[in-house]
């Protein structure tokens, strides 16, 4: 995991953080669970929020504290891999543990308002991915039915774009690592052109992409019925302006 030196520095904990609570600014258990604080590190997220240095200094006290744990839990990784001679499991639940009380330390600093916010602000940042969500769904009203659809073609989609990627990248990463560089400044160039050249190619894939999102979106307004899409952009709040 990396973290943010500056400003609110912190992991990216939840995959798929989402939530659809009522338009009360009375934050519930369902806003707290299902917001993502990773999308406190950006400052146009707390402008909009209402945070403050004061704030800021607190989150990051408590982004700090969790650094420092994480980085505990990587030491005596590393030290029981030496002392074995073996590649340990690694400490899953003990990361889920401290994300789960480094996100509790983190709401525990905002207040109702900012919490609902957050929430809705983490339903915008997934889009209509967010619906696939069990709360989500439940909240917008969207049948098993429905939801098995939206899944099995978002499934579809992914296939084909990770397939996509995969003929256009691997031979530029199978190119570049076949190539024995004769120092550390020689590896760290031959690093940057890969890079390089994976970006350059991942821009031509744009418009498939695109192509591949838009088919998807077609299929969910097929799927989802106005109501409930009109359900679903309440539960998204007043737009995002960055």
């Amino acid at each position: 995991m990396t973290h943010t030196p500056s400003q609110f520095r912190t992991v990216a904990v939840a995959i798929l953080a989402l939530a659809g609570a009522t338009m009360a600014l009375a934050a519930d258990a369902f806003d707290r669970n299902n917001a993502n604080i990773s999308l406190l590190q950006q400052r146009e997220v707390q402008q909009d929020m209402g945070i403050g240095e004061d704030m800021r200094a607190k989150l990051n006290k408590h982004a700090d504290w969790f650094n420092g744990e994480m980085k505990k839990l990587q030491d005596a990784f590393q030290e029981e891999a030496r002392q074995s001679g073996k590649q340990p499991a690694p400490p899953e639940a003990k990361i889920q543990k401290l994300q789960q009380e480094f996100a509790k330390r983190v709401m525990g600093e905002l207040n109702d308002k900012q919490i609902v916010r957050l929430r809705e602000l983490t339903i915008q940042s997934v889009g209509f991915p967010a619906l696939m969500n069990d709360d989500v769904a439940k909240k917008v009203g969207i049948t098993d039915k429905q939801k098995q659809r939206l899944r099995s073609t978002f499934e579809a989609m992914m296939k084909k774009l990770n397939a996509e990627q995969e003929k256009v990248l691997k031979p530029i990463y199978d190119k570049y690592n076949s190539k024995k560089p004769a120092n550390e400044e020689e590896a760290k160039k031959l690093q940057e052109d890969a890079a390089k050249e994976a970006e350059a190619a991942s821009k031509k894939l744009e418009p498939t992409i695109k192509k591949l999102r838009d088919d998807w979106i077609i299929t969910v307004k097929k799927t989802v019925k106005a109501i409930q899409l009109n359900r679903f952009e309440a539960l998204m709040g007043k737009p995002f302006k960055s």
